[in-house]
């Protein structure tokens, strides 16, 4: 699957330039797989590492709850359909960026230490990726970190068009910044440090929501007016 700049992939290829083992792995099993299986054996069980499992459960269910209260409400069946596919998409979000969240050390590769995995520079992490791989895997890297957060911001818009353009704004940076904060905070507690939280995953990720509010303030008024609240103003 996907994973975008800072996550598990980079921080795979680090200690695969370091290791030579896992550098051999890369090039046998191809970029994505390779990297991961290099770097990690990512089969453990359940008292090793928290899969996506329970996450899948937790959307359903979230699914189901608000589904359940928003016909009672009798939301518009549009708006219905679209929070639905906004909640499974952040399901798929959390899943990618925080998942599996790993307690077994015997299960991790050649480490960096605590500090060398927190990065503060301002496109420290950009350049290294321009530098240290082809162009067209940099790019697929620092694209992929920017398309990941568009549908947040085109279904944050289309389901509360009514907020104030900062409203958005905030939105935009409290995204990346929540994110970045989990990670780092699933590192100290696991001691796994197999994440990397840094800044220009932040401005990647704000760039992406923001091309998501611009996107949606293209649409036509006619069809963004399909996903507003009902006639008595329920905003669920």
């Amino acid at each position: 699957r996907w994973t975008p700049l800072s996550r598990r992939l980079r921080s795979a290829d680090r200690a695969g330039r370091r290791n030579p083992a896992a550098q051999q792995g890369r090039h046998a099993g191809g970029v994505a797989s390779g990297l991961v299986s290099a770097q990690y054996n990512l089969s453990g069980t359940d008292d090793e590492m928290i899969n996506e499992y329970w996450l899948i459960a937790a959307a359903i269910a979230a699914v189901a709850v608000y589904t359940a209260a928003a016909l009672k409400k009798k939301t518009p069946y549009d708006r219905i359909v679209l929070y639905v596919i906004f909640i499974l998409y952040m399901a798929g979000l959390i899943g990618v960026t925080m998942f599996p969240v790993i307690f077994d050390h015997s299960l991790m590769g050649a480490m960096d230490e605590p500090m060398y995995r927190i990065k503060l520079i301002p496109f420290e992490i950009i350049m290294e990726e321009l530098h240290s791989t082809s162009l067209f895997n940099a790019v697929v890297q620092l694209a992929g970190n920017i398309i990941m957060t568009v549908p947040f911001g085109l279904f944050f818009t289309l389901l509360y068009p009514r907020r104030h353009w900062y409203g958005h704004i905030l939105a935009a940076i409290m995204l990346p910044l929540c994110i970045e904060l989990t990670q780092l905070l699933l590192d100290v507690m696991t001691g796994t440090w197999y994440r990397t939280a840094d800044i220009d995953d932040i401005f990647l990720n704000f760039t992406g929501v923001i091309i998501g509010v611009l996107l949606c303030c293209a649409l036509p008024e006619k069809f963004r007016k399909r996903f507003l609240p009902g006639d008595k103003g329920e905003d669920i």
